[in-house]
């Protein structure tokens, strides 16, 4: 509730490049640049309130200036009784299959072109 991580796996520590004791009670404004922390907070914030599980693609920078994009999933963790207890982030890095993405989407284009070109050189 109070958006303090209080457990973190290997991909996290990695991700961020933080030991798991530099992650552990802290806050995503402690870990990331303002404008992200703040962003991070507002999903995080929402999917408390609805209690729905929210997944989308986001950014992350971390504190060597690299930026990742993630595909994070949040899940609300409620009680037996019902009472929420804990936010579940998941995130998956998915920044090679972005720029893998990009690659092939410029290589099509460019055939694209040169495809066209050869049309009008036989005609």
């Amino acid at each position: 509730r109070s958006l303090q991580l209080i457990r973190v796996n290997k991909a996290m520590e990695e991700l961020t490049q933080y030991s798991e004791g530099a992650l552990l009670n802290r806050r995503n404004g402690d870990l990331f640049p303002l404008e992200q922390a703040q962003l991070f907070d507002q999903t995080d914030h929402q999917v408390l309130q609805s209690g729905k599980l929210q997944a989308q693609e986001e950014y992350l920078t971390d504190h060597q200036n690299k930026t990742h994009v993630l595909h994070t999933k949040r899940v609300p963790v409620y009680s037996r009784g019902g009472e929420l207890q804990y936010l579940l982030s998941i995130s998956e890095d998915i920044t090679q299959r972005k720029r893998s993405e990009l690659a092939l989407k410029n290589t099509l284009e460019e055939l694209r072109i040169r495809n066209h070109e050869l049309d009008n050189y036989v005609y």
